[in-house]
């Protein structure tokens, strides 16, 4: 589902760098800070994204780092609170803890465990969609703290096909089509 009508999309491809062999060689990485640089494009991203979820979600969760960018401005405009997904060691107290694969390793989210009631509606925003890895460790930890039904959002690098599913029964949604963009 592409929340960007074709009209406003074609700003977007700039917004966008690769850096080949960052962090590590053989490792493609997506640098996405021109789009939080731009008032215009960051305004468009995040209404698109409130305008959709709006009556849908009553929190918004945020992965550490880039989503906790997006995810906060989101749940401003959304008028809902805010729960960031940390990297392992960075929460304070008792949390849920799911590691994951990467495209260059292995990386472990938590969250805390008071950080949401059981029955939230939940949209996770995170920058961009690799491997699947960490959505796949948010949608654990979020099944273990009994959240449903939720969400996932992202921008699309056309790396993966429509309608993937990260666990069987949740598909993905993205804010930014890139295909044929590179």
């Amino acid at each position: 589902m592409i929340y960007l009508d074709n009209s406003r999309k074609d700003m977007f491809p700039g917004m966008v760098r690769f850096y080949e062999d960052y962090p590590i060689k053989g490792i493609r990485f997506v640098d996405i800070t021109p789009l939080f640089m731009s008032k215009l494009s960051m305004e468009i991203v995040v209404n698109s994204v409130a305008d959709y979820f709006r009556d849908k979600v009553t929190m918004v969760v945020g992965i550490e780092a880039r989503g906790f960018i997006l995810g906060t401005a989101i749940a401003n405009q959304l008028g809902v609170g805010f729960v960031p997904m940390r990297k392992k060691g960075k929460l304070p107290g008792d949390v849920y803890t799911a590691s994951f694969k990467k495209e260059y390793g292995e990386d472990v989210l938590e969250m805390k465990k008071d950080a949401l009631v059981e029955g939230t509606h939940v949209l996770v925003v995170d920058d961009i969609l690799a491997t699947g890895g960490t959505f796949k460790a948010a949608a654990k930890i979020l099944d273990w703290a009994k959240v449903k039904p939720y969400y996932y959002c992202f921008i699309n690098l056309n790396i993966i096909p429509e309608n993937y599913s990260l666990n069987g029964e949740l598909y993905v949604d993205y804010l930014i089509d890139m295909k044929d963009r590179e």
